[in-house]
């Protein structure tokens, strides 16, 4: 059972301000989550001889598909769904969707739009809608926000505001969107008010009878990435490709471990460091985005390691630690709860400035986001945790 608690406003009335940059000003919480199971039941027909004509074989399921008039897999995003700041100029109009052939015990759907080129290391969502009711058939041109069908709930997206985030390839290069519909075997999803996207994905997956997808992508396929120069990361506990420590595990959901920060040093980054920030990501997590298990920033230019045990609250002084997907602020220890292998990456970043400065509650995918726009170079670890 997970137990979180913060202050929030209601998921469905959000009142967001604007700091002086015009980025939003957003709040979080994290209340109970009690966890849904499943029952399946399998009904056995006896067969016998009988004089009656044999019955026509079934035929095959309907297929699960997914169509917009203003979308074809594999095309290009119109202008018109494309957002309308942070210099991009589309009308952030979200677009019509139609679905056919749910499967047989259907009780909701979901949406999703999924960056997965997006501007931070886990991709960037634009969209979560859940509690669609069963009946519903399409989604309305523009339905969003606060035209989606009745009982529908549209969760923060990693901008941090309710709704729809129309497509915005910052870095100028081409993105592969995909948009989802989820045939959910539960008429609502029982996720705690003011979760992160990573988490209500979690708990969404676990809910999936069928989805039916659009690929669609937007910007330019001109441009090329550019490499970013590296410096050196360690760890007395911590091997590259090797397996993190039981102590750096953490200790609920079924984890038995220490639930302690490693420490790390790093070496070699580069002039004009002016600060650094530090993360660690699960690649593996069933969210469909990874699981960050760690965000700090604003760590003095000077540092060159961060002790065992530092976070939460004992890092240099100036740093600031953000929340991580499971709604926390500061470190949350390895727990790959479905017994696979995952592949963490720590990650030391040399920042071009000395403040990065989110918005107050900012999504952890929004904050690398700005780790990621101000990196001068980075360190990596990639370890591994779960498994056999």
């Amino acid at each position: 059972m997970i137990a979180i608690s913060r202050k929030e406003k209601n998921q469905q009335s959000h009142s967001i301000t604007h700091n002086e940059k015009g980025i939003p000003m957003f709040s979080k919480s994290i209340t109970k989550y009690t966890a849904l199971t499943f029952a399946a039941a399998l009904a056995l027909m006896a067969c016998e001889k009988s004089t009656e004509p044999a019955a026509a074989a079934p035929g095959p399921d309907p297929v699960f598909t997914l169509t917009s008039p203003t979308l074809k897999d594999h095309g290009v995003i119109p202008a018109r769904h494309w957002f309308n700041q942070y210099g991009c100029t589309g009308d952030n109009i979200s677009p019509a969707l139609n679905w056919t052939g749910a499967p047989a015990g259907t009780k909701s759907f979901a949406v999703t739009v999924f960056d997965n080129n997006g501007p931070a290391s886990s991709g960037f969502w634009h969209w979560m809608a859940y509690d669609i009711p069963a009946g519903t058939a399409g989604i309305a041109d523009s339905a969003s926000p606060g035209r989606m069908p009745a009982g529908t709930v549209e969760a923060n997206n990693d901008l941090g505001v309710a709704g729809w985030f129309g497509s915005c390839p910052l870095d100028g290069r081409e993105h592969a969107y995909t948009y989802t519909v989820y045939a959910l075997k539960t008429a609502k999803l029982e996720i705690p008010v003011g979760a992160t996207t990573a988490f209500r994905a979690f708990v969404l997956l676990q809910n999936v009878l069928a989805k039916a997808t659009l690929e669609v992508k937007a910007g330019s396929n001109t441009a090329e990435p550019t490499a970013t120069p590296s410096f050196t990361l360690t760890s007395p506990t911590l091997k590259e490709n090797g397996v993190i420590p039981q102590k750096h595990w953490f200790n609920q959901f079924g984890c038995t471990g220490g639930n302690i920060s490693p420490e790390l040093d790093w070496s070699g980054a580069p002039v004009g460091t002016k600060s650094f920030a530090i993360t660690t990501f699960d690649n593996d997590a069933p969210t469909g985005s990874g699981f960050w298990h760690w965000l700090a920033y604003n760590v003095p230019a000077g540092t060159a390691a961060i002790a065992e045990g530092a976070s939460p609250g004992k890092l240099p002084v100036g740093s600031v630690e953000s929340t991580n997907d499971l709604g926390a602020v500061g470190w949350f220890g390895s727990c790959p709860t479905d017994g696979q292998a995952h592949r963490y990456t720590y990650t030391v970043y040399a920042l071009k400035i000395d403040k990065l400065e989110p918005p107050a509650g900012a999504t952890p995918a929004f904050v690398n986001f700005l780790m990621q726009a101000n990196t001068l170079a980075k360190a990596k670890l990639a370890v591994m945790a779960g498994g056999k």
